[in-house]
């Protein structure tokens, strides 16, 4: 697990969200076999968390999406095409400045044989 991964993000229906930017969080769970790592003590037997910082970052702060939970389910699915794991779990909290909530948060969970599925958006 890793969590508190912060980024600021550029989502949302709203012109000040795509304008302004967000804060947002992410923790993420990854599923992987660990067995290799805990006999090798070798990084390439196992899933390098920097590595999935820098995937929440750079799909958190890339291309704009309009709602959390395809921003969300994006990073799920870049760590999954990215790393050996076999599912992925994301939690990903925007702290937005037009409603009276400290946080909303969606949850998104992928595996592996979800990514042979189209998206939505490949039609």
């Amino acid at each position: 697990m890793v969590s508190g991964i912060r980024f600021v993000g550029y989502h949302g229906i709203l012109p000040e969200e795509r304008r302004d930017g967000c804060r947002y969080r992410a923790d993420i769970v990854v599923q992987c076999a660990m067995e290799a790592a805990s006999r090798t003590d070798k990084i390439s037997s196992t899933i390098d968390y920097r590595k999935l910082c820098r995937i929440v970052v750079e799909r958190g702060t890339g291309k704009r999406y309009n709602l959390i939970e395809r921003v969300a389910g994006v990073i799920a699915e870049e760590i999954l095409r990215e790393t050996s794991a076999t599912a992925c779990a994301i939690t990903l909290y925007k702290y937005p400045s037009d409603i009276e909530a400290e946080s909303v948060a969606v949850r998104v969970v992928r595996k592996r044989a979800d990514l042979e599925q189209p998206s939505p958006d490949e039609g």
